[in-house]
């Protein structure tokens, strides 16, 4: 599994060869995951950074059934205090334009949702096209508004993300990496 930081505009990379993932059980019968040290500390501390004000991308990549999957979930758990956003890529929708954005505007209630939704052409009536750039300050206004909590963004399975949601998505974390939002994505 490799892990990738994006933090103000330098990138900093571990990887290290992995066996798939394993569990065990607790006593309140959740599964948690072992031998993953390394990679949920990178999460815990991903976390920590936002608690404290400050943004970064944590990028996990890997072969299936490595326990990507598994450190979103406990990220989302960890996040107690946050406004918790998700993305999840799925085969079928990766030719469906802005498929994932639309996800990601009926999870948010905040004001900029309904710019994006024009901007992405969910609420368009007169058929001009969609302006990319529109699109991504729009997801930058509607991801900085979290209404004074960090915000831990998972993006689950992003390969398969329609082009038109992974281009704005882009374009929006590399700006919001000096802001309050902190996203977590497995590739």
């Amino acid at each position: 599994m490799c892990l990738s930081w994006l933090d103000g505009g330098s990138t900093t990379e571990a990887c290290s060869a992995r066996a798939p993932a394993r569990f065990r059980e607790t006593r309140n019968h959740e599964c948690v995951l072992v031998a993953r040290g390394a990679e949920q500390d990178a999460v815990r501390g991903l976390l920590d950074r936002a608690r404290a004000g400050c943004a970064a991308v944590l990028e996990l990549v890997g072969e299936p059934g490595i326990g990507k999957t598994a450190l979103l979930a406990q990220a989302r758990r960890l996040a107690i205090g946050f406004d918790v956003a998700e993305l999840v890529g799925l085969p079928a929708e990766q030719t469906t334009p802005y498929a994932g954005l639309a996800d990601l505007v009926r999870q948010r209630k905040a004001a900029p949702a309904g710019i994006l939704r024009r901007a992405i052409g969910l609420d368009a009536s007169d058929g001009r096209p969609v302006n990319e750039l529109a699109v991504g300050i729009a997801l930058i206004d509607l991801l900085a508004s979290s209404n004074g909590r960090p915000l831990l963004l998972c993006v689950d399975d992003a390969q398969w993300l329609d082009p038109e949601t992974r281009r704005p998505l882009g374009f929006a974390l590399r700006r919001l990496v000096s802001c309050a939002p902190s996203s977590l994505g497995k590739w």
